[in-house]
């Protein structure tokens, strides 16, 4: 018995590409600087003031610190420490984005673009808070609102 050789190169165009509905999920940064910030309700009716004042005590400072002895009671001089109170301002900005989805697109869709649209406007806007946080604690406060949204 003969073996015949079969190929399907005069029949590619009746191939179709497996197309799966399943949306693969995407990498999604972890955002852990929200954890360091100050969360306070902010006010209804205030006047329309948006500038909240924060105050916090100064940074633990080791060079105060001395070797006592029993029964003596340190006054004055070398292991007495100040306790500074200092004030610190944030101005409320408003942040936003969004996505534009056509009748014709909703008509037609074969996802669900309105929620892809919300998920992804939230996780912008996730990383978004979190840039302006690590920029706050790791640079410095005035760094918070720069132009530049790139981060390293």
């Amino acid at each position: 018995m003969a073996v015949q050789n079969i190929n399907t190169s005069g029949i590619t165009n009746q191939f179709q590409t497996y197309f799966s509905k399943q949306l693969l999920e995407r990498q999604i940064q972890l955002l852990q600087m929200e954890q360091f910030a100050e969360k306070t309700p902010y006010p209804t009716k205030s006047g329309g003031n948006r500038t909240i004042r924060f105050f916090r005590f100064s940074n633990p400072d080791i060079g105060k610190i001395i070797t006592l002895t029993d029964g003596t009671v340190v006054t004055g001089g070398s292991g007495e420490r100040d306790l500074t109170l200092s004030t610190v301002e944030a101005t409320l900005q408003f942040w936003g984005s969004s996505v534009v989805l056509s009748d014709q697109l909703q008509a037609v869709e074969l996802f669900n673009h309105l929620a892809q649209a919300t998920k992804q406007l939230g996780e912008d806007a996730a990383l978004h808070a979190d840039t302006l946080c690590h920029r706050a604690l790791v640079l410095d406060s005035t760094a918070a609102t720069a132009g530049s949204t790139t981060v390293s």
